[in-house]
């Protein structure tokens, strides 16, 4: 994720492999016990590249905040973005390396399930839609 009109990273899809050529940019990420950032640092790894981070966060408002505002930029999956961020541009990572994540879903059977519950609705409705999936 970039601010948006970001020079380097323009939306369209990059390979990991591009992380050995791009410059060394400073980068916004979410707190080391998010499965986001483990992910980062294994990429990075991977290319033989440092990290540089000049923030952590642990909340996803503040992280996009803080793109949007040039401080860096960000790494995160797409499930965590909604379709109205105009404020930043994401730059999906496609091909061989690239990281990927598995969602799963339970039903706690010893939870009571209200119907007008707002968050067990809103899990159901986006498990019901295909996520989108760039190749």
């Amino acid at each position: 994720m970039t601010p948006a009109g970001h020079p380097f990273l323009t939306g369209r899809p990059i390979e990991p492999a591009a992380l050995e050529w791009l410059p060394q940019f400073p980068l916004v990420t979410f707190t080391s016990d998010y499965l986001q950032r483990t992910t980062l640092e294994r990429l990075f790894d991977a290319y033989g590249r440092d990290i540089r981070i000049v923030a952590e966060i642990d909340q996803l408002p503040l992280l996009k905040a803080l793109v949007a505002a040039e401080v860096g930029i960000g790494f995160m999956s797409t499930v965590s973005l909604g379709d109205n961020d105009h404020e930043v541009t994401m730059t999906p990572i496609v091909g061989t390396g690239a990281p990927s994540f598995n969602v799963y879903a339970f039903q706690d059977l010893t939870r009571p399930y209200y119907r007008d519950d707002a968050c067990i609705n809103a899990i159901r409705e986006l498990l019901r839609e295909p996520l989108p999936r760039v190749e």
